[in-house]
């Protein structure tokens, strides 16, 4: 009977962790047209992912994106990772999310780091496009 009891157990904790089949759902700033993100240059950005969800809970998360040509991984269990950009310019952000049963679920956005100047401040520049965004301040 002990070992009737014992097989029974391990059937039915293999196909609880076998039943889950369903990727997170991760979190991430409206997509929309252009930089889904404006961030000024220097200052830190919070990325907060922490409300994705999972049906049996997300174990860990990967945040990944471009600083200039630089590749920057960041990893964390809470969802929430602080970063600041030390190029100009429009890049991504993929982050990654997984479940205890290696589900991975992916959420993306942009976001564009911008030089902030002031309204006194002249612009040169000496081709027909300016090399990043910028944002004039009063």
């Amino acid at each position: 009977m002990l070992v009737l009891s014992s097989i029974l157990i391990l059937l039915i904790a293999g196909s609880a962790a076998a039943a889950d089949e369903m990727a997170p759902v991760v979190d991430v700033p409206e997509d929309v047209p252009g930089a889904d993100v404006i961030v000024f240059f220097g200052d830190a950005y919070d990325i907060d992912a922490s409300m994705s969800t999972d049906d049996t809970g997300i174990v860990d998360f990967m945040f990944e994106f471009n600083d200039g040509a630089t590749p920057v991984t960041m990893y964390d269990t809470t969802g929430k990772v602080t970063y600041t950009f030390t190029n100009y310019g429009q890049t991504w952000v993929i982050v990654h999310a997984w479940d205890a049963a290696g589900n991975e679920g992916k959420g993306y956005f942009s976001i564009d780091v911008v030089q902030v100047v002031t309204g006194d401040m002249v612009i040169r520049d000496t081709t027909t496009y300016l090399p990043h965004s910028y944002y004039i301040q009063d």
